[in-house]
This record gives structure tokens, C-alpha cells and sequence, in this order.
């Protein structure tokens, strides 16, 4: 039979200049999940929204949807075990979202270039870039 995609987790440290210091640990959705996020999306932009503002929420709920896990704490120099206790909670979309917890656009966990670069993590995980499709396409092979 066919092989299965393992669930991978990827784990992040958001300690550049103007960032949290804050770690993150993501997951890349599966299709029907991204299905999902791009529809709450569609939901949440007005009906007379341009491409960009809905393309903007599309990718602000992609991220609170690839988000599994947070440090508790911030401005942290690593996120090594040896650095002492780094201490993780578990996140769910609900966390994120507008008036959750843990919500990532109110700017009391994640500073807004945090959210940009978790923003471009989930396009470079979840989009296929141009270089991407043109390397593919360079590659394919005419059967008849």
C-alpha cells in the first residue's frame, strides 16, 4: 500500500530584532484542514473586501490553525532544555482567535513582526512558491 505522511512538528524561536522571544511549535495542516481555515477565512471578511484584505485573513487564520504549542514565558534567550526549564503550553485555534487566551492579533503575546514572520512560516509550508512550480515543471517528463 501507499505510504502515509507522518504528523510532523516543527519547533521555532521567535528572538529576532522587534520579535517576542517567544517559541513556537507548528504543524503543517493537512488538505482538508487548510480547506477549513481558508473557509472561516471567507467568513470573516466583509462581503466587499479586496483579494488583499481577504488574503490577509486567510493567512491570520492559517497560522492560528498551524499553532500547537507556546512558550509561557517571553525574551527567551534560547529555547534549549540545558538553558533551564522552558515551559511549553498546548494551543488550539479557539486560544488564538479573536478574544481567546492566547489571541494572536492582540499583540499582549506576539509582537506584530512575530505574526509576520509566523505568516510567511505557514505560505512557505502551505503555498507552492513560483520557484517551486517552475523547478517541478522543469522536471516533468512528456509520456506521449
Amino acid at each position: 500500500m501507499f505510504d502515509k505522511l507522518d504528523a510532523q512538528i516543527f519547533q521555532i524561536h521567535l528572538n529576532g530584532p522587534g520579535m517576542s522571544g517567544r517559541g513556537v511549535r507548528f504543524r503543517m495542516l493537512k488538505p482538508k484542514q487548510k480547506r477549513a481555515s481558508d473557509a472561516v477565512a471567507a467568513t470573516k471578511v466583509d462581503k466587499d473586501a479586496s483579494i488583499q484584505e481577504f488574503v490577509a485573513m486567510r493567512l491570520l487564520e492559517g497560522v492560528r490553525s498551524f499553532i500547537t504549542e507556546i512558550t509561557l514565558k517571553a525574551n527567551l534567550p534560547t529555547l534549549f532544555p540545558e538553558s533551564g526549564e522552558v515551559e511549553w503550553k498546548k494551543v488550539s485555534y479557539v486560544d488564538l482567535a479573536h478574544g481567546g487566551d492566547c489571541d494572536i492579533d492582540s499583540g499582549e503575546l506576539f509582537t506584530a513582526l512575530d505574526v509576520e514572520f509566523l505568516e510567511g512560516l505557514y505560505r512557505m509550508y502551505h503555498e507552492p512558491s513560483q520557484e517551486q512550480v517552475k523547478t517541478i515543471l522543469g522536471e516533468q517528463k512528456t509520456l506521449a
